[in-house]
This record gives C-alpha cells, sequence and structure tokens, in this order.
C-alpha cells in the first residue's frame, strides 16, 4: 500500500462535485423507492437497508434438505451480486456502512486494485511470501507484514492457516494486472468467490480491530468505527486512504482518483441498488442480512397486546412460507415460533433452523437446537453482555431472540407472543429481559 496504482490509473474528476452529491445517513427513516408489490421493505426502513434487504430476501427458496447451497469455500459468507464489483458493495452494506461509507472504501480499492476488483492482483513481479514493501497483494494491496509475516500473520498468513487450498492461486500466475502480467492464467470461479470472501473477511475483521492514527475526522474505538462516522464521500474516501491505505498518493491525487471511484461506485449502487442476480444469500449462514431483516420484519417499538398487524414484508415472508409448507406457527406467523424460524431462514442467518423451517413448535425447536447449536445455559445465569445476535432463548412454550442494537429499532429483544395467547405480531419488546426464569439460550456454532 506504500506504492499506489493510482498512477496507472488517473481520472478525471472535478473536486467541487462531492459537495452536491444526494448522501444518506445511517438514521435515514425515508420510504424505499421499490415497488411495494414486490418489496420486502417496511415504510420505516432507509433506501439503504430496503436495497441490502431486497438482495437477500426475494432470492431466497426453501432449502430442499440436499445440503447444496452457494455457500463459498471460505465458510459463512455468501456474496451476493454478478460481478465482484457488486459483491464488494453488498459485502460492505451487510456490514453496516451506509452508501457513502462503503463507496469511500471501494474508491480506494477500485485505485488499490488497478480497477480489476481482483482478490489476486499483485502491484508487482516477484514473491508474494516476501515481507518487504514494493509488491501489495489482494484487493486493498496488503504489503510488509500486514501482507506475510511467518508463519502465520497478514492476509496471505490467515489464508495459509484457515484456507490452504486457495494458497497456490496467490502465485503472480494468477495477477490479472497486465501490466506486470501481459498473460495472466484466470482464477476458476468458485476459486475467485472464495478468495474474494475470505480477504473481504479478513479486511473487516483486520479493520475492526485496527487503531486510529488519523483523527482529523474524529475518532472512535476503532478504524472500521471511525469510518462509520463518515457522511460524505469525501471524508470516507480519504479517511480509508490515510488511515487503512496510506499510499503515497498526495491529498489531491486521493480527492481526484479515488473520489472519483468512489462516486462512480455510489452512482451505481448507492442510488440504484443492486440487482443481487446470481447468488442468494438465504442459503447460507451469515450476520449480514440478519439485522435488516428484523427491522423489516418486527415492529420497532413494542405494542401491547392484542396486535395483529404485521410488517408488510413479514406478511410476505409468511405467505411465501406458508405456500411451501414451512412453519410459520399460529394465526399466520403471529407466533414466536413462527417468527424465530422465519426470521433465521429468510435472513440467512440458519437456513437449517427447526430442521430447514419443515419442524414444528419451541419443543421441536429446542431438540434442533440441542443437537445442532450451542447451549450457552440458564436464563438464570446468563450474561447479557456476551450475548450476540442471533441468539435465541427458549423454552416449551415462548421463544425470543437476541437482535443487539440495531439503528431505529428499540429494544436488543424481538419477539412475537403465542399464536394462542396474547396473539402480538412480531416486534421490539421491552417487555422481555434475558434473564426471565425459565429459558435455555443457544447459539449458532
Amino acid at each position: 500500500m506504500k506504492i499506489s496504482f493510482s498512477s496507472v490509473a488517473k481520472r478525471s474528476v472535478h473536486v467541487t462535485v462531492l459537495a452536491v452529491l444526494l448522501l444518506f445517513g445511517t438514521n435515514s427513516r425515508v420510504l424505499a423507492a421499490v415497488d411495494p408489490a414486490d418489496s420486502p421493505c417496511s415504510p420505516q426502513m432507509s433506501v439503504l437497508d430496503c436495497n441490502a434487504l431486497t438482495n437477500n430476501w426475494v432470492n431466497w427458496v426453501p432449502d430442499d434438505g440436499s445440503g447444496n447451497t452457494s455457500c463459498s469455500a471460505s465458510g459463512s459468507t455468501t456474496l451476493v451480486g454478478s460481478t465482484n464489483e457488486e459483491k464488494i458493495w453488498n459485502f460492505l452494506i451487510g456490514k453496516g456502512l451506509t452508501a457513502v461509507q462503503a463507496a469511500g472504501v471501494m474508491g480506494n480499492m477500485a485505485v488499490e486494485s488497478a480497477h480489476t476488483w481482483s482478490p489476486a492482483v499483485h502491484q508487482a513481479t516477484g514473491d508474494p511470501w516476501n515481507s518487504a514493501y514494493g509488491n501489495g497483494f489482494g484487493l486493498v494491496q496488503w504489503d510488509g507484514g500486514r501482507r506475510y509475516t511467518a508463519p502465520e500473520k497478514g492476509v496471505l498468513g490467515s489464508l495459509k492457516k484457515n484456507q490452504p487450498d486457495l494458497v497456490p492461486y496467490a502465485d503472480e500466475k494468477y495477477n490479472p494486472y497486465k501490466a506486470v502480467n501481459p498473460s495472466p492464467v484466470p482464477l476458476p470461479a468458485d476459486v475467485e468467490n472464495s478468495m474474494l470472501a475470505f480477504e473481504l473477511n479478513y479486511l473487516y475483521n483486520e479493520s475492526t480491530s485496527r487503531t486510529v492514527t488519523y483523527t482529523a475526522l474524529g475518532k472512535a474505538d476503532n478504524e472500521w468505527d471511525t469510518l462509520k462516522l463518515q457522511n460524505t464521500i469525501e471524508n470516507a474516501t480519504v479517511f480509508w486512504h490515510n488511515n487503512f491505505e496510506v499510499s503515497s498518493d498526495s491529498a489531491q491525487a486521493v480527492i481526484q482518483n479515488r473520489g472519483g471511484d468512489a462516486k462512480d461506485v455510489y452512482n451505481t449502487y448507492g442510488k440504484n441498488g443492486t440487482s443481487g442476480s446470481t447468488t442468494s444469500i438465504g442459503l447460507c449462514a451469515d450476520t449480514s442480512g440478519f439485522a435488516q431483516t428484523v427491522v423489516a420484519f418486527a415492529w420497532p417499538t413494542y405494542h401491547p397486546p392484542t396486535y395483529l398487524d404485521r410488517e408488510p414484508a413479514y406478511a410476505q415472508a409468511i405467505d411465501k412460507s406458508e405456500k411451501n409448507g414451512l412453519y410459520v406457527g399460529d394465526n399466520h406467523g403471529i407466533d414466536c415460533g413462527g417468527f424465530v424460524t422465519t426470521l433465521m431462514l429468510y435472513s440467512g442467518f440458519e437456513p437449517k433452523y427447526n430442521y430447514s423451517g419443515k419442524g414444528g413448535n419451541t419443543t421441536t425447536q429446542e431438540a434442533w437446537m440441542e443437537k445442532n447449536w450451542t447451549f450457552l445455559g440458564n436464563s438464570a445465569s446468563i450474561n447479557t453482555a456476551d450475548l450476540r445476535p442471533g441468539d435465541v432463548a427458549i423454552n416449551s412454550e415462548h421463544t425470543f431472540v437476541w437482535v443487539g442494537k440495531i439503528d431505529g429499532f428499540h429494544d436488543k429483544i424481538a419477539s412475537a407472543s403465542t399464536g394462542s395467547g396474547y396473539q402480538r405480531a412480531p416486534m421490539s419488546d421491552s417487555q422481555q429481559v434475558p434473564t426471565d426464569p425459565g429459558y435455555h439460550w443457544y447459539r449458532k456454532k
């Protein structure tokens, strides 16, 4: 990252263009501009959250029990989109970035990858396993010790440790950068998807643990959270460059080249959304769509019983599940177990939940979790600080889910009442607490 690709990827963009863009923040609560007949979005959702959710939800199909999914070899992350650029965008939005923040990252990434958007791109010829500077590797051109420190540190060390099957594809013969490799060997499609997912996860995990050295645009607990403070494309681009990339580009080049690419990315994806046309996030375990699906399926504040109105997205999901013979509980999904099952399936967090949605009530669901998830303990002894989004509390009569802190969602628990009882549609639950007596807590392994 010390030497920039930007010298061979110049753009002609006026800085003043950035000042007049229409930007959306994380707290935008405006009606999404999509056809209500096809949309899983609620009126409370922002355009950006709706775009992200739509890509998750509309492609979901019930698991057929064959175990055949579209998960990449990288583990739990499914990439949504028809191109690498689109998949990267959806990943970043799924990790909680706004459109302007994702565009800032991708404007830098466009320059760093020489506009190849390839996880196998090299900055120069030579052995990428040599930790000397000057041969950046991957989407963001990790270099020096961040590229490789023997035996298992840096992006390549992590690749060697966690996905040794992908190590051969770090070879320079696969480098698509024509300036140093005129005849690259194409990556097999499944390998490219796996490497892309691996590098994106590595980037996210690295950034959430990095300190902030460039403080002119604010400072939070870590680099990623400071990125999330940025509310313009220009600031997001500059912060990500000055804290994460730290190339040799001048300040003007950062704004002109990286900022220009960021604007292009925003205009392509931030305004128009993405198609998500090739890969279904709903078949693989991933937290990317979980928060968006919670917001779409559950009312953001508590309503006392009896409250039978369902969020439109949830009503559509229940209709779809009923047509496919999946469990929705009583009263067309106004049911605690029906809600948790539907949330797990349609968010993609756990597509096997409740026997791939073909199981039954809370007794059946706990039997499934006993076999497939990790038992965290009884509610009387649970430590709320240790709970993670997606953790489930259950007993023979009721179940609810910990969703954590979600912008615009009032509480950290979402639930619905039993269909034969209070008949309360899915919503933020201010009345339930994790330590309520008689529950067992489980977590996805």
